[in-house]
């Protein structure tokens, strides 16, 4: 049961809802529960709990209160005396309640699915195989000679009919610069990566290594000039913004500053501002379920020079951009893939790379 709620509750139907209304009475329900021996009645509490949630400011109704010369080790019910059996309900109740407030507070969470503040490492792990690759029919891969190289080579590939057909390569390769320091692994659909090899941090100037989706294509244009996008769209304006403030709960996006009724970030990019790289691109998902201070923002972008590396995204000329946005399908579910070319090899048969 625990692990059908743990799925439901991840897909945020009910995180207002528990922050609102069910954390407090849930840690008042256990604080009772600590000095109060229960019947079978009280043990299906944190069910009605959740069915009819009473205000936060008020006890929990139906729950005994103690009073004075109530025994601690038993409870008269009725003609009957609980001992053992109701011992052992009580214990299970008990348990089930200290879940549920540890669910609410799990769900304590900002919209984007991180704590406040919250820093935690994620786990090192690296997929055996990467499930999302079956559905793909377009593919950008980036390579790197080593780690810390700054200039890639970027290749497009396509097929028609998912992995029953092979890889064919479109076009010429294009040259492309990434972070200053090179890659590091990001977040993505590979996992977070292995020891042994840099680790993507917000600031660290490297572009992430991995497998990724594509989130949606942003530009100085309106979207009439952009008709030929076969991609969602995004228009910059004075008021767009990007996200790099791991204490806020816009982290790792884009958002419209006029649109947000309270903004909690202390640092964020003017779009605009920057000019020429943004004039069109295409956000990455790098860590796309926050971790904060593991990246964001990360774009693939107009350069400002084929010989000076970004602050963490991969970028290349203003023509090989607007051929490649021509070039996308959403449709085809496009991944790019960024590695270092010995990375590359390596995986390339595990992942089901060109």
């Amino acid at each position: 049961m625990l692990v059908l709620l743990t799925i439901y509750l991840e897909l945020g139907y009910l995180t207002r809802f528990m922050i609102q209304t069910a954390l407090a009475p849930a840690e008042e329900v256990i604080e009772q529960a600590e000095r109060l021996e229960l019947t079978r009645r009280d043990s299906v509490r944190p069910l009605e709990l959740l069915d009819n949630p009473p205000c936060a400011e008020c006890p929990p109704a139906g729950v005994r209160v103690p009073v004075a010369g109530l025994s601690q080790t038993k409870v008269e019910t009725g003609s009957s005396t609980e001992t053992g059996a109701a011992s052992k309900m009580r214990d299970a109740r008990n348990g089930f309640v200290a879940v549920l407030a540890l669910m609410a507070q799990y769900l304590a969470l900002n919209e984007t699915g991180q704590a406040a503040g919250a820093r935690f490492d994620p786990p090192l792990h690296l997929q055996a195989s990467i499930p999302e690759m079956s559905k793909c029919r377009q593919l950008i891969v980036v390579t790197t000679d080593r780690w810390k190289a700054v200039s890639a080579t970027i290749q497009r590939f396509d097929r028609t009919q998912g992995t029953q057909m092979s890889w064919q390569k479109v076009g010429k390769p294009l040259s492309g610069v990434i972070g200053r320091r090179g890659f590091a692994w990001g977040i993505g659909l590979h996992g977070t990566g292995e020891a042994g090899a840099p680790r993507k941090k917000e600031g660290d100037e490297r572009s992430p290594a991995g497998v990724f989706r594509l989130f949606s294509v942003f530009g100085l244009a309106n979207p009439a000039q952009v008709r030929f996008l076969r991609f969602p769209y995004q228009q910059i304006t004075a008021t767009t913004e990007a996200i790099d403030d791991p204490q806020s709960r816009y982290y790792n996006r884009i958002v419209d500053r006029a649109a947000i009724t309270h903004p909690d970030w202390s640092s964020s990019e003017s779009m605009l501002r920057v000019g020429g790289p943004y004039r069109c691109g295409v956000m990455i998902e790098h860590n796309w379920r926050p971790r904060p201070g593991f990246g964001s923002c990360i774009f693939l972008h107009i350069w400002d020079s084929a010989r000076r590396g970004t602050v963490g995204c991969t970028a290349v000329s203003s023509p090989d951009l607007e051929q490649l946005l021509h070039w996308l399908d959403v449709q085809k579910n496009p991944l790019i893939v960024q590695l270092p070319s010995p990375e590359y090899l390596r995986l390339r048969q595990f992942w089901e790379l060109p």
